[in-house]
């Protein structure tokens, strides 16, 4: 596969495209959502507008997403792994973390932690 440095593939166009979209101020697109496929194929997920209430509604339980979002005028990424994912996939996918962050969510002021029950203010709130 077309591994990067990090060892995991990032190869996949669509990526770099979404968060491409995210970045751009005359796109809608406030956030992107990317898993992995086996055990280091990056593919996208999802992206949206709607802010951090989409992005919440967004993340599923099931898998171990990484992401990006714009808050605030400033751009931040994030891990998520979801409330049904086995302590192992977790462990495996959080391995890939950096990876996956510095090759396709670049630019971003910080990480941040997200979770469904997040809301705009109080993730806006941590950075003042």
């Amino acid at each position: 596969a077309n591994a990067g440095k990090s060892g995991v593939d990032c190869s996949d166009e669509a990526l770099a495209a979404a968060w491409a979209a995210v970045r751009d101020d005359k796109d809608e697109t406030d956030w992107s959502l990317v898993t992995l496929e086996g055990k280091t194929k990056v593919v996208p997920l999802a992206k949206g507008a709607g802010g951090v209430a989409a992005l919440a509604s967004a993340l599923p339980d099931d898998k171990v997403v990484f992401g990006g979002l714009k808050l605030g005028g400033k751009f931040y990424s994030f891990a998520f792994a979801g409330d049904s994912v086995g302590a192992m996939a977790k462990g495996r996918a959080m391995m890939c973390k950096n990876g996956v962050l510095n090759d396709i969510f670049q630019g971003v002021h910080g990480e941040i932690e997200v979770d469904k029950d997040m809301t705009e203010e109080a993730l806006l709130a941590k950075f003042k």
